[in-house]
């Protein structure tokens, strides 16, 4: 079974490595990526990942309070 992933961060740097990272690994499978929590709440309805990344520093919405939305409904 391959954990798929949810890739959050406003860093299009950050984003790659850490899918590059995540993807090296077999056991894991990056199904996307959002720049922002607002976004990254929308897929993870759309997508239902196992494993959620959130960089805690984001414009608009932190990872914290993406977490606590996250946290509401699933």
């Amino acid at each position: 079974m391959k954990y798929r992933v949810l890739v959050v961060d406003d860093s299009p740097f950050m984003r790659k490595l850490l899918s590059d990272m995540i993807e090296s690994d077999p056991d894991f499978w990056v199904v996307g990526t959002a720049t922002n929590g607002f976004e990254a709440v929308q897929l993870v309805q759309e997508l239902q990942p196992d494993v959620v990344t959130l960089d805690v520093e984001m414009p608009g919405m932190s990872g914290l309070e993406t977490l606590k939305k996250i946290l509401k409904t699933h």
